[in-house]
């Protein structure tokens, strides 16, 4: 039997290497949680002393395996509430073989229109955004000006297979109109910047709608010192007007000439129908 001395000793020398830890900055949370080497966690926040301060949750995002910075081998991926997202293989950092996908709600769901046919470029990667009105997929491929093509779809309890309403090579999202019939795409080209599209699900038309609000506001407003871009106000209830707003996205020097206006933008058109000079739109905005 191990004496009672040695046993509170080794209790207290613990207690020391824990306590220095913490006192390093070591959370108590890192110190008992089991990280998987080949997994990545989805991250929470906790109270640590002067502030919050994020860490690895229980719960995983993904796992599997990578050589030479290429994914290979089996992947595993899940939401945020645990259930899986998708599962599948990789080879030299493309999807191989048969992949099995799901809804968070645990539905599976079949996407395999969405995979390039023989001989065009394997998939890269699928990124999953499962909300209430649909499901939304990313696919990214090695190609494009910017070393990756990435192509937007939306699965709607309507559909039988994913839609593609956008293409692009760095960043974009989509909002799905109150009808269901329209998305409107926010695309990130470059650093600091962003333009609204419609794409109309019906017809397959997608269309630059801030390019004209965009000028005038230019036109009208000193932005030296500032770099302001469009941004999605709401829709009309007919779906044919947007709501473009003029949003202070950075301040190099100073924002003193910023003018929070927004436009009322034909959707077909593309053409400023309305220029709204204050900061908050009237609540029917498509009336004026």
């Amino acid at each position: 039997m191990v004496p009672k001395r040695r046993v509170k000793k080794s209790f207290l020398a613990v207690l020391i290497v824990i306590s220095l830890l913490i006192a390093a900055g070591v959370s108590v949370h890192d110190l008992f949680v089991h990280r998987d080497p080949d997994a990545r966690y989805y991250e929470k926040k906790i109270k640590v002393k002067g502030g919050i301060r994020f860490v690895d949750s229980r719960r995983k995002q993904w796992k599997g395996k990578t050589v030479d910075e290429k994914r290979v081998g089996h992947w595993v991926f899940w939401y945020p509430n645990g259930r899986k997202q998708m599962e599948g293989d990789y080879s030299a950092g493309a999807m191989v073989g048969k992949w099995s996908f799901w809804r968070a709600d645990g539905r599976s769901v079949d996407l395999i229109s969405v995979f390039p046919r023989v001989g065009e470029d394997p998939l890269e990667g699928i990124q999953l955004r499962d909300e209430k009105d649909a499901l939304w997929i990313t696919t990214f491929t090695d190609r494009g000006p910017s070393g990756f093509e990435a192509r937007e779809y939306v699965l709607r309890e309507v559909d039988k297979e994913p839609i593609l309403f956008y293409t692009h090579y760095r960043g974009a999202g989509g909002v799905l109109s109150p009808s269901g019939k329209k998305v409107v795409v926010l695309d990130q080209p470059a650093t600091k910047s962003c333009v609204l599209y419609v794409a109309d699900l019906v017809t397959g038309k997608c269309r630059q709608v801030d390019e004209e609000a965009t000028r005038m506001y230019h036109d009208e407003v000193d932005t030296h010192g500032f770099i302001v871009v469009s941004d999605y106000g709401g829709v009309s209830p007919d779906e044919d007007r947007i709501l473009v707003k003029m949003h202070l996205d950075y301040i190099t020097q100073s924002d003193s000439n910023y003018k929070p206006w927004s436009y009322v933008v034909d959707v077909n058109t593309g053409k400023v129908l309305q220029v709204i000079r204050e900061a908050n739109p009237p609540a029917e905005w498509w009336k004026m």
